[in-house]
């Protein structure tokens, strides 16, 4: 899919461009249901229990979600390990057209680090890839 394909291009332009510049990866992966923000990487807190998150304006204008799991990743595989292991922690329940329909949001940010080995100053981007929730493929 479009999401699949999109992380291949980030890992595969960073290692093309890794003569020139040095790559920092990182995911989070998060679900919003019943407007309540998991952490689907780490969903339990230092005590046990499970991590209250909310999302918060951040310093450079943007937003941020605190406490939210920075995953440091270097290839697909990892993110797609990552991926699975929060997909099990995620919200389902069954509906008429399917026994387990995801009840939930899932969010997976990307952000990617990029200094040029020249020392000029480094860029920083993100890319959010959102799998709404009921959007299982039918095959009606």
């Amino acid at each position: 899919g479009v999401n699949g394909r999109a992380l291949r291009d980030v890992f595969s332009l960073a290692e093309e461009r890794s003569t020139h510049s040095t790559f920092t990866i990182k995911m989070a992966l998060m679900e919003i249901y019943n407007e309540t923000i998991r952490d689907l990487l780490e969903p339990l807190g230092e005590e046990g229990d499970e991590k209250r998150l909310d999302v918060k304006a951040s310093p450079d204008g943007g937003t941020c979600v605190p406490g939210l799991l920075q995953l440091q990743v270097t290839s697909i595989e990892q993110v797609e390990e990552a991926l699975q292991r929060g997909g099990g922690n995620r919200t389902v329940a069954g509906t008429d057209m399917n026994a387990q329909s995801s009840r939930s949001h899932m969010v997976l940010t990307v952000s990617v680090t990029c200094t040029p080995l020249s020392g000029a100053a480094p860029s920083f981007g993100k890319l959010h890839l959102i799998d709404l929730a009921g959007c299982e493929r039918l095959s009606r």
